[in-house]
């Protein structure tokens, strides 16, 4: 996630700690099957993403900015606001990836 926010000005350099703050999160759940296939999906929205952070820097700082509540959702082990957040955090890059 630090890798991330200091990268607001490299897209490459900022997507792929993207990927690795959710490859992080899949291996924690600790469910390797489900792992497996969001690693999958995840593989597959590449394009997706890459358009929804087309925004430049703004778009870039939000999602880092989901990111981050994520992960002080996780650290408060508040599974719910932790499920919010990831919800809140795809519902965003998915209406941004529809735009773009």
């Amino acid at each position: 996630l630090e890798a991330q926010g200091a990268a607001l000005d490299d897209p490459g350099a900022f997507h792929v700690a993207g990927a690795e703050f959710h490859a992080v999160l899949r291996e924690a759940a600790g469910n390797r099957l489900l792992a497996a296939l969001i690693a999958e999906a995840y593989a597959h929205s590449s394009e997706l993403s890459t358009r929804a952070l087309s925004g430049g820097t703004a778009a870039m700082r939000r999602s880092w900015e989901d990111h981050r509540r994520i992960l002080d959702a996780i650290e408060a082990r508040d599974g719910a606001a932790a499920a919010a957040a990831m919800q809140a955090h795809l519902s965003r890059l998915g209406r941004a990836a529809q735009r773009g």
